[in-house]
């Protein structure tokens, strides 16, 4: 009886230990994010479009964590907190239903667990334009249609679907 009880604290205690961890994880994401938003403005002023910018272009010019990034110039690869891939290159947004080509950058997180893909979502829908959860808007921007708002149910439907294998896409605009 007592170890079973014992038992239990311990798996409770752990399951709100890896809660603390994925929420540290989306924290430190989250600054990281604000600050590649700020370089992603200045970019996007000093080139007018983001026509032709990659993951690489990022990469060569400091955007991420070095410890992040991995693999030759050229063939770089980047990871978030989950250890998933981040993938990036130009978007478009425009007012109404007509888009500027190129006039934003999208970031996508892939491998994110449920619980860090709904925190997430949340937090970086303060920063970024537009945030789709599996291909799925939850934030549409309101030329596009949208509130501008993250659409809270979608987000914790969309995040739940996956199992912890979650694809995160933050669309950011100069």
């Amino acid at each position: 009886m007592i170890g079973t009880l014992i038992g239990g604290i311990l798996i409770m205690g752990g399951i709100a230990m890896i809660g603390q961890i994925d929420k540290a994880k989306v924290d430190n994401e989250v600054r990281e994010l604000s600050r590649l938003k700020k370089k992603i403005m200045s970019l996007g002023a000093q080139r007018g479009t983001f026509q032709g910018v990659t993951l690489q272009t990022l990469a060569a010019l400091d955007f991420f964590p070095m410890d992040r990034v991995s693999g030759p110039v050229g063939a770089r690869t980047v990871r978030n907190a989950w250890g998933g891939s981040i993938e990036a290159g130009p978007s478009s947004f425009g007012p109404g239903s007509v888009s500027t080509p190129n006039n934003a950058l999208f970031i996508r997180y892939n491998g994110v667990s449920s619980a860090a893909c709904k925190q997430l979502g949340m937090q970086v829908g303060e920063i970024a334009q537009g945030v789709a959860v599996m291909d799925k808007w939850v934030k549409t921007p309101p030329m596009h249609g949208g509130t501008g708002a993250v659409v809270i149910t979608n987000l914790i439907a969309y995040c739940e679907q996956v199992a912890n294998n979650a694809t995160i896409d933050f669309y950011l605009t100069k």
